[in-house]
């Protein structure tokens, strides 16, 4: 299962998305955050709790609704918490 939220410029904004998706018990064998701009993201310490070893990976999609347009829709997911992030990259994610 591959669960995808997008990425802030609030760390703590991102890792509490991803924390209340895990503990609703989805269990993801991939996660990805869906980004304005890369950044590395360990969040080993973060599953590995919930009995999860999955394959985190920042996706960069750039700035702007026309970018994550053309982006986004490439881009396989099971489950997209949409909580953290900018208004356009919500909208574009759904």
């Amino acid at each position: 299962m591959i669960l995808a939220t997008l990425g802030s410029s609030k760390l703590v904004t991102t890792l509490d998305a991803i924390m209340t998706e895990l503990f609703t018990g989805i269990k993801p064998d991939r996660i990805l955050i869906l980004s304005e701009e890369a950044r590395e993201l360990d969040l080993t310490n973060i599953t590995r709790p919930f009995g999860i070893n999955a394959e985190t990976k920042v996706l960069e999609l750039g700035v702007g609704i026309n970018q994550w347009r053309e982006k986004v829709r490439d881009i396989s997911m099971d489950v997209a918490d949409i909580t953290p992030g900018r208004k356009y990259m919500a909208i574009e994610s759904l």
